[in-house]
């Protein structure tokens, strides 16, 4: 009997303190400078063909023009 009562005492132990919130809060993101050169340099996408295809999704048509580069 003595037995059961520890065991019982430790898992009522166990569970309180896993009900306990000792949660920190988190620390604020570090102020980031913008760097206008970035965000001026947009990327030059190279040109490439489309061809004329079409899916039927359930009746659906749904047009593919791009599935070559896949």
């Amino acid at each position: 009997m003595r037995i059961q009562s520890f065991f019982a005492t430790g898992l009522a132990v166990l569970w309180l303190a896993g009900c306990s919130d000792r949660s920190e809060p988190e620390p604020a993101a570090p102020a980031v400078e913008p760097n206008p050169a970035a965000e001026s340099a947009a990327p030059e996408y190279p040109i490439t063909r489309a061809v004329d295809v079409t899916d039927s999704y359930h009746g659906v048509e749904v047009a593919d023009p791009y599935r070559w580069l896949e």
